[in-house]
């Protein structure tokens, strides 16, 4: 299978990192959770599923 072009990569990569900071979350962190989660062979999280629920 040939590798994906570069911007497909990056579009995947800002994509990933938009939808985090929308979902409150810190795009470092939610990127490095799902590469670990993708080297343990885990589901890889949403980033809303590591978002804190709004206190209130």
């Amino acid at each position: 299978m040939p590798e994906p072009a570069g911007y497909r990569v990056a579009a995947l990569y800002y994509s990933l990192t938009e939808t985090a900071k929308l979902c409150g979350v810190d795009p470092k962190r939610y990127l490095r959770e799902a590469a670990l989660a993708a080297l343990l062979e885990e589901p890889i999280p949403l980033p809303n599923q590591l978002a804190q629920p709004a206190e209130g």
